[in-house]
C-alpha cells in the first residue's frame, strides 16, 4: 500500500520541527517534510503530498495567495490550515470546501484531528475498521485509572498541551511524561496519543 505522505508549512521552524516529530513519533503520519519558508514549500511540495498542514497565523493576502497557488498548481493536495484567525481564512477559502479544511487553534486539539480525518480518511488511522479489529489490554486501562500522574497526563493530552507544557501541572520532567505516554500505548495497545485519549475516554478515565 502506498505511503499517505503529509507535509507541514509553518514559518516558526522551531514549531514545525516540533510539530513534524510529534506527528511521526506519537501519532505515526507519514511525514515527508517540514518547511519554514515559502522558497522550500515550493521547492519539496509534489504529487506523493497527499495532506499538507498550513500554519497561518493570519489571514493577511501574502499567505492566502500562498494557498491558492498551491491548489492551482498541485490538484491532488488537501490542505488543513490551522490558524487563530480561522473564521476569516474559511470565508476566503469557502470555494474550496472540498479540499482544504480551517481550524482554530483557539480550540480543541480534537478538532485539529476530525479535520485531518476527514481530509484523510483512507489512512490507517482513521479507518473504523482498523480500530474494531483491535485486541485493547484492558488491564492497562485499569493500569491508567489507578495512576493519578497517568490521568492527569492524557488530560493534557486531550487539552492539546506538548510535554513541556505539562510540567508543572504533572510535576514531572518532559522526557519522564514522554516515557509514560509511550508506556501506556504499550500497555493498553493503542497505536497512537489519539487513540489512547479516545479510548480511555471511552472507559470513563478521563
Amino acid at each position: 500500500m502506498n505511503k499517505l505522505y503529509i507535509a507541514l508549512f509553518d514559518e516558526h521552524k522551531l514549531i514545525a520541527d516540533f510539530f513534524h516529530h510529534s506527528l511521526e513519533r506519537f501519532h505515526q503520519y507519514d511525514v515527508l517534510f517540514s518547511a519554514a519558508s515559502e522558497e522550500k514549500l515550493f521547492r519539496y511540495l509534489g504529487p506523493q503530498v497527499k495532506l499538507l498542514l498550513f500554519h497561518a497565523p493570519e489571514s493577511s493576502d501574502r499567505l492566502m495567495g500562498i494557498l491558492r497557488r498551491i491548489l492551482k498548481k498541485f490538484n491532488g493536495v488537501k490542505i488543513l490550515v490551522y490558524s487563530p484567525d480561522a473564521d476569516a481564512i474559511q470565508d476566503v477559502m469557502n470555494s474550496y470546501e472540498k479540499r482544504v479544511r480551517v481550524v482554530s487553534v483557539l480550540h480543541h486539539s480534537m478538532d485539529f484531528f476530525d479535520a485531518l480525518k476527514d481530509l484523510l480518511p483512507e489512512h490507517s488511522n482513521h479507518k473504523e475498521e482498523a480500530e474494531s479489529k483491535r485486541q485493547y489490554n484492558l488491564s492497562g486501562f485499569e493500569k491508567i485509572r489507578q495512576n493519578r500522574k497517568w490521568v492527569i497526563i492524557i488530560k493534557c493530552i486531550e487539552d492539546g498541551m506538548k510535554p513541556k507544557e505539562m510540567e508543572a501541572m504533572t510535576e514531572l520532567k518532559w522526557n519522564t511524561i514522554n516515557s509514560y505516554i509511550e508506556q501506556m500505548q504499550r500497555n493498553t495497545g493503542c497505536g497512537n496519543v489519539t487513540e489512547l485519549v479516545l479510548q480511555a475516554k471511552k472507559r470513563g478515565i478521563v
